[in-house]
């Protein structure tokens, strides 16, 4: 019996060891039997690598593009942590993104995007209303006109009516839509005077295509995100700049596109260790350049799998409270499985019990409420001790036997030779 308990107890933690270490590890649920499949598992295990495990405020990109990569899950340590260390870092900047006193106004958007694709409930992490950061006019025109743009995409991303405007707020979803719309310029493309911090046409255009393609859609928005998307494929060149070359991928993917050239284009600044870098005459890549990269490159697979594209997060929205991420639901299959072999274990138990117990009962030495006193030991050591008592009785039955025919034997012999000695007498008169 203790050889079985300590058989099954090795089992069971056996599979808590495998089924712990499964959890434990990154998803990586990328197909790797193409081309783009081995260049998105490739640069997002550099992104990975890079990251580190304790991601902080400014790393944002990397995190959504690997768990838009399927390289990672927001269960991973790494999208944990940065909730962590991203609450703490709002809590620091009284409840708003802000490093010591500089509000980073243009940060609402791809912080509320990495919260979203993290499982987090965006509008109340932290004890903070982080909405009030994407639809309150006067906080996103402090991060610029593009801002503005990824405001609505950042309220979309966690699938259309998610996030709900407040009735203290004044900007709405229909206001958003109408100052992208205000933007588009004949030929197509968005931009506005005073463009700076390095915006691009291609770049603005890029965000107003995939903020329209995310909210709900009417002809007028459709239109007009396609007409940005035919300007984009007509201008912008697979050997452009780096951040615009990625961004008309996304682009081109949301407005249901095929952006391969663009994607092949890319490799010309790709080194051997999945890295990429703008500027080819670094001679190695760097996290920045990678994890945009990376972002573009998962879009383009997910437009050929047929995936969600990757400012949807509706499939991951609320994920960490109310569902199993894929990990999860591996590690729930693993204890699944040895539940069952826990089952079958304790089945095997109990008639292992019921057929010791008829062989106890058959040699008369159990007892029903004693047996619950005894061990193994002490059963078997009773065993032996009403087998030798046994024993004991039937020699002594036998020994009695013995005297018995001993005596009856005695008896007869004496009655022959009586009778014997009446026949001599009798002979002789």
């Amino acid at each position: 019996m203790k050889s079985t308990k300590r058989i099954i107890s090795a089992v069971l933690a056996v599979f808590a060891a495998v089924s712990m270490t499964a959890c434990s590890q990154k998803a990586k649920n990328i197909d790797t039997s193409t081309e783009l499949g081995k260049n998105v598992e490739a640069t997002a295990s550099y992104v990975y690598k890079k990251l580190g495990n304790n991601p902080k405020q400014g790393t944002e990109m990397s995190v959504i593009s690997l768990l838009e990569s399927g390289y990672m899950d927001y269960w991973d340590d790494r999208a944990q942590n940065y909730v962590i260390n991203m609450n703490t870092f709002i809590q620091k900047g009284g409840n708003k993104i802000a490093d010591k006193k500089n509000i980073l106004w243009d940060q609402y958007p791809i912080v509320f995007e990495t919260f979203t694709a993290c499982g987090i409930y965006a509008d109340k992490t932290a004890n903070a209303d982080l909405t009030q950061g994407i639809t309150v006019d006067a906080i996103t025109l402090m991060g610029g006109f593009d801002n503005k743009i990824n405001c609505l995409t950042a309220l979309e991303c966690g699938g259309l009516g998610v996030y709900q405007s407040y009735n203290n707020e004044n900007l709405t979803r229909e206001d958003l839509v109408e100052f992208i719309l205000g933007l588009q310029q004949p030929d197509g493309s968005f931009s506005y005077s005073g463009m700076t911090d390095g915006l691009t046409v291609a770049k603005v255009t890029s965000d107003a295509v995939i903020a329209l393609m995310s909210t709900a859609q009417t002809e007028e928005i459709t239109r007009a995100a396609n007409k940005g998307a035919d300007y984009l494929k007509n201008t912008v060149k697979p050997t452009d700049d780096l951040y615009d070359v990625c961004a008309t991928v996304i682009a081109l993917n949301y407005a249901g596109r095929d952006a391969r050239d663009y994607v092949d284009g890319l490799a010309i600044r790709a080194y051997s260790d999945g890295s990429y870098s703008k500027n080819t005459a670094d001679k190695k890549g760097n996290i920045e350049d990678s994890s945009y990269v990376l972002l573009a490159l998962s879009s383009q697979y997910r437009f050929e799998k047929g995936m969600a594209k990757v400012y949807d997060y509706s499939e991951s929205y609320g994920m960490a409270h109310n569902k199993l991420s894929p990990m999860w639901k591996t590690y729930v299959n693993i204890m699944k499985v040895a539940l069952g072999f826990i089952i079958l274990g304790l089945i095997g138990l109990f008639i292992l019990s019921r057929v010791r117990i008829a062989k106890w009962r058959k040699a008369g030495i159990y007892n029903e409420r004693a047996s619950r006193m005894y061990t193994d030991a002490e059963l078997e050591r009773i065993r032996k001790e009403k087998e030798l008592h046994a024993q004991k009785l039937e020699r002594e039955n036998n020994r009695s036997v013995d005297e018995t025919d001993a005596k009856e034997i005695n008896e007869t012999s004496t009655d022959v030779n009586e009778i014997s000695g009446s026949g001599d007498d009798s002979g002789d008169e």
